[in-house]
């Protein structure tokens, strides 16, 4: 009886070891499913990207309107002395290069003082819009430092939010067979529904669905309205400066929303 209990220990761990091995190896198959899993890409909604910009070349494709008394649009670098940038080294400024701010330096009570205003203007071949995607979003990032920036001058909105009519900043889109500019985007609000956001880089967004299966032009503008008044006049505070209006990153893209909900996969 004790050889033959002996004898069979030995027996029963083989069984164990075996049915151990077959455990393992069934974790180790479902392991090796999930790796594939794990290399899986994710599903991606149809999207396509129609336009982009970060005007870190020349300014071909773009047109500037005349300056006034020497201030306008131009590109500028970040490493410039009143230069910034979202990404990339340069952008686009309405403003004036010589002091930092735009509209020179005189006050509001001077009647000499010119009304600044300018347009910036893509003037290359028409950006078509695809007709094959429900929605198409225009984006950019906009900073600004303008009168809207100090509430003298300005009204109280319904929630007690001062509000500007001065200094605007808009976007206005053309298609190629429509002559008539349309205002897309403006920041020229008449109430507190919409917030004042300067001196930050900030991303903005314009839907453009309108225009699908058309080719469209762009415009950026910038308007200080008053001819007697211009952002914080005569002050020569460097925390003043630079001022006005930068436009960097802009760019179209189409795309059709889906039901689907896209998880990111994690990978190992």
């Amino acid at each position: 009886m004790n050889l033959e209990r002996t004898q069979s220990r030995p027996a029963r761990s083989l069984r164990k070891l075996a049915w151990i091995g077959l455990l393992l190896a069934g974790v180790m198959a479902a392991l090796a499913g999930l790796g594939h899993l794990a290399q899986a890409q994710p599903l991606v909604a149809p999207h396509a990207d129609v336009f982009t910009e970060g005007f870190e070349g020349g300014l071909g494709v773009w047109q500037l309107s005349p300056p006034v008394s020497g201030v306008g649009w131009r590109q500028v670098s970040a490493s410039d002395q009143y230069g910034k940038a979202f990404s990339g080294s340069k952008a686009m400024w309405f403003g004036d290069p010589v002091g930092g701010q735009y509209g020179g330096n005189c006050f509001f009570t001077d009647p000499s003082c010119p009304r600044y205003a300018g347009e910036l203007t893509y003037s290359g071949t028409p950006i078509a819009i695809p007709s094959t995607f429900s929605l198409t979003l225009m984006t950019f990032h906009s900073w600004e430092l303008t009168e809207k920036s100090f509430p003298f001058g300005c009204s109280s909105g319904d929630s007690g939010t001062p509000y500007c009519e001065f200094d605007v900043r808009q976007v206005w889109i053309s298609s190629t067979t429509d002559s008539n500019w349309q205002l897309k985007w403006h920041t020229d609000q008449g109430t507190s529904q919409v917030p004042i956001v300067e001196r930050q880089w900030r991303g903005a967004s314009i839907d453009l669905s309108a225009y699908k299966g058309k080719s469209i032009r762009i415009r950026f503008r910038f308007d200080t309205i008053e001819a007697d008044s211009h952002f914080n006049p005569g002050n020569t505070d460097a925390a003043n400066k630079p001022a006005g209006w930068f436009v960097d990153d802009i760019r179209l893209f189409a795309f059709t929303p889906s039901s689907f909900v896209y998880l990111p996969i994690v990978r190992k």
